[in-house]
């Protein structure tokens, strides 16, 4: 092929979307950021989130009957998005000569971006979560995983609550099996003792999933759902998970390894309360969706004076804590 026709580079085009958005739907599939984000779009450079926190609570009155007043608790964070891109740019002579293996490359591209376009969520969350006891903070002004998080910013009253089980509170899911499991249900208790922001009324947490390291997938799975066992030195069945544990899912994070030089041994319990509210450990705001721009819009004499073609993907979008009791980090120690 010597000469790089209209129909033939819009064929290219067309191998790179068909390609990306397969690749996109098949790792959908394999995700667990979602289990922890919600999101949320965006029309704007810079996004105004305001955070309501639920103070509505009935109090008796007494013989003189004064009604109590609540304040309406809010707080505004500034949320900018921020670009992200990549691309891709083939010579002509790698498209028409026969060894230059232009398609290839194009079609090799085609589907590791689109893998990404579909990870990418996934990789700014994990980040987040990462840098969660040292940089990223959570609307409250702690750093998101802390052991002291206001109940209500405005009222130091109500109290504080831990989303970081460390120290003398650890709770570690390795080790003996019998402890493992005394452990983990501790750490679901904890769950369930968050306060609302009046600091009195329990807001009633339980845990849905569980993002463990790779190396605790298979503890995390014989916990949650472990049915058979040896019992008494015998195989036999077993109920080896309690009942309660039954309903948590168990996502195996790799990126959140990488701490402690890939030997990290945390997990992380992601409460049901991103089920049915807007909270949410974290958002992912979205202001453009990534898309690949190609050749659609050139023109016959445009595609034949090109020496080079370029494919470049582009998006907007941001991550931000959110609610920091709906993910609580649990140490080994």
């Amino acid at each position: 092929m010597s000469v790089i026709t209209p129909s033939f580079i819009h064929q290219v085009d067309h191998n790179i979307r068909i390609l990306s958005e397969d690749s996109y739907l098949r790792l959908t599939q394999n995700m667990w950021w979602d289990q922890c984000a919600k999101v949320e779009n965006s029309v704007s450079k810079v996004e105004q989130l305001v955070w309501m926190l639920t103070t509505a609570r009935i109090e008796r009155t007494g013989s003189i009957g004064e009604v109590p007043f609540e304040d309406l608790v809010e707080l505004t964070h500034s949320v900018e998005m921020e670009p992200a891109a990549a691309g891709l740019r083939l010579g002509k002579d790698e498209l028409t000569d026969a060894d230059g293996h232009g398609l290839k490359r194009a079609a090799k591209w085609a589907t590791d971006i689109g893998r990404y376009m579909a990870y990418f969520p996934q990789a700014m969350i994990s980040e987040a979560i990462l840098g969660g006891e040292a940089s990223v903070k959570s609307f409250d002004g702690e750093f998101f995983f802390s052991e002291t998080h206001p109940n209500n910013p405005f009222r130091s009253s109500a109290g504080t609550y831990s989303n970081l089980l460390d120290g003398g509170n650890a709770l570690p899911i390795n080790g003996n099996y019998n402890t493992a499991v005394d452990n983990f249900a501790a750490a679901c208790a904890h769950v369930g003792s968050i306060m609302c922001a009046d600091g009195k009324t329990p807001r009633n947490l339980k845990v849905k999933a569980v993002l463990v390291p790779p190396k605790l997938k298979t503890r995390a799975d014989l916990i949650t759902k472990g049915r058979f066992g040896p019992v008494g030195g015998v195989a036999a069945t077993a109920d080896l998970a309690p009942a309660s544990f039954s309903d948590i899912e168990v996502f195996s994070a790799a990126e959140l390894s990488l701490a402690a030089g890939g030997d990290d041994t945390s997990y992380y319990l992601i409460t049901d309360a991103i089920v049915d509210s807007d909270t949410a450990p974290f958002l992912y705001v979205e202001r453009e969706a990534f898309t690949i721009t190609n050749h659609d819009e050139f023109t016959d004499a445009e595609i034949r004076r090109s020496q080079a073609f370029e494919y470049i993907v582009r998006g907007r979008n941001a991550v931000t804590a959110a609610f920091p009791y709906g993910m609580i980090k649990v140490k080994a120690s």
